[in-house]
């Protein structure tokens, strides 16, 4: 077993100053968590939209490690259909940058 110096991790992801939009299969009625991975060591702020409407602001302050995830969540007054479209745009005046590396969806049953 090495210790962490020996261990070399790769991932791919992206940055963006602007925005991400995703089209997730949904059940009417039933609120939805967004999980994401990204760089932790980052932070960042965005508002998160579902169907074009603002649902909230997403805040990832910076952590002292590099992979991290954090989840938010779509109410179910937001899910109308079988798809939602969520987006999710960069707030430049809160700082850093939107990282991602992977998304989950996972839609509760309330």
């Amino acid at each position: 077993m090495g210790t962490t110096s020996d261990i070399n991790l790769q991932d791919e992801g992206r940055s963006t100053g602007g925005f991400e939009e995703l089209v997730v299969r949904t059940q009417p009625g039933q609120p939805v968590i967004l999980v994401k991975r990204c760089d932790a060591s980052v932070a960042g702020a965005m508002n998160v939209y579902a169907n074009g409407w603002l649902v909230g602001e997403w805040r990832l302050p910076a952590q002292p490690y590099i992979f991290g995830e954090d989840a938010f969540r779509i109410p179910s007054s937001q899910v109308t259909g079988s798809a939602t479209t969520l987006r999710l745009e960069h707030l430049p005046q809160a700082g850093g940058s939107l990282t991602s590396f992977h998304y989950w969806v996972y839609t509760t049953g309330e």
